[in-house]
């Protein structure tokens, strides 16, 4: 054999570099890779909670557009609830006065007042989910609404669910001249309109991403009051 034929291999030494190269190239890449899911991934989670509170507030701004008045408790009867119902900023319930519609959704007029029966619709929270409850007024007898209850309870229909990536929902009266309406001192009966605030959660790849998102809707029957 030659002396002359040369050691094509590798050294220890160059492997080492080699692979201490290649794996830095590795972290890189994947750690781009990663951020850039994530990155896509935030704006997706953002886009679509964007679009739930679109949605919800559309679905409330609905229930109050054909509202009469925002109640401070409820006056008919949740079986479900025996404490009764508070519109409550710090426990996000909301109560609506609605009038009731028969059948063919003609209102239904109570004789002694001249004023349409009312139905009520309670807006709460349990955990990130936003429920709403319906109370038909009994004394209607050919009422198009029904009575809804709790999740999981068998007979009605159960309340329906508005959000399940609900966080905080604040709400703010304001009465006919636009002044903002104390809360605490029980004049919310005087608001002819409402500004509502949500805010939305969710949490991906360990991050928690929040939105929030508003509407201020006027309450257009408040001669039903």
């Amino acid at each position: 054999m030659s002396d002359n034929i040369k050691n094509t291999g590798f050294t220890i030494v160059e492997l080492v570099i080699a692979l201490t190269v290649g794996m830095t190239l590795t972290i890189l890449v994947t750690s781009f890779t990663f951020s850039l899911f994530k990155d896509t991934v935030q704006a997706q989670t953002e886009t679509h909670m964007l679009m739930d509170s679109q949605i919800l507030l559309s679905r409330v701004a609905e229930d109050i557009r054909f509202s009469s008045s925002i109640l401070e408790t409820n006056n008919i009867d949740d079986s479900y609830q025996p404490g009764g119902w508070n519109t409550d900023n710090e426990n996000h319930i909301l109560i609506l006065s609605t009038p009731a519609q028969d059948s063919s959704r003609n209102f239904v007029v109570d004789e002694d007042t001249g004023n349409p029966y009312q139905n009520e619709i309670v807006l709460y929270s349990d955990g990130n989910n936003l429920y709403k409850r319906v109370l038909a007024n009994p004394d209607v007898v050919d009422n198009r609404t029904t009575t809804t209850c709790p999740t999981g309870e068998s007979g009605c229909r159960n309340d329906p669910l508005l959000t399940t990536q609900f966080d905080d929902m604040n709400f703010i009266f304001y009465d006919q001249d636009g002044a903002v309406i104390d809360q605490a001192a029980g004049n919310i009966s005087e608001a002819r309109s409402i500004e509502i605030v949500v805010l939305m959660v969710d949490r991906k790849l360990g991050e928690t991403i929040e939105l929030d998102n508003q509407v201020r809707m006027t309450l257009r029957n408040p001669f039903f009051n």
